[in-house]
């Protein structure tokens, strides 16, 4: 319902979701990131769009599809985490205020802070495997299997590669279980 109501009515061409579009396509006729390409951030976002862009086309409905799975993704973690902590409806309750409040927003009048075109696809990409890692450090803590341990470690580095911000989160979240075991 989310995604019918602001189908291609979020993000902007203009204000930043422009840069989201023509980076990853610059990568992908061959520019190099970093010293061809400006960039800020970390590089798996624009390295996975252009791989988009590759198989399905230069196209913004390629991110705005990549954006709904990331939502997706993330919608997903979040009912899974507080389901583990909590109820059903809790989780579902949850899971529906981030689709409303964070996944489908048009907070502003270019609405670039969302996930389905945002303002920056490392933070959409960094928030939904720091969500995925976390969600396999809480099962690890509960189970005590080392291999949702090891994948919580490869997602976290995943998310390292996305924002700084993101990386520092959930290398918290790590520590934090390594000092309470």
């Amino acid at each position: 319902a989310a995604a019918a109501w602001t189908w291609r009515r979020l993000g902007s061409l203009v204000i930043d979701g422009g840069r989201e579009l023509e980076v990853p396509r610059r990568l992908a006729e061959g520019a190099h990131l970093y010293s061809e390409v400006r960039w800020y951030w970390g590089p798996l976002a624009p390295w996975v769009n252009q791989i988009l862009y590759r198989f399905f086309g230069v196209h913004g409905d390629t991110l705005m599809w990549a954006g709904l799975v990331t939502a997706g993704l993330c919608c997903a973690a979040i009912y899974l985490l507080v389901e583990r902590v909590s109820s059903p409806l809790l989780a579902a309750s949850a899971s529906v205020a981030f689709v409303f409040g964070f996944a489908f927003v048009a907070r502003n009048p270019y609405a670039i802070f969302n996930f389905v075109m945002p303002f920056n696809c490392s933070a959409t990409y960094g928030v939904a495997l720091a969500l995925w890692s976390l969600y396999l450090l809480v099962l690890h803590a509960q189970t005590g299997r080392s291999w949702m341990l090891l994948l919580s470690g490869m997602l976290a580095g995943l998310a390292a590669l996305t924002k700084i911000e993101v990386a520092c989160a959930i290398a918290a979240a790590h520590v934090a279980l390594l000092l309470t075991n």
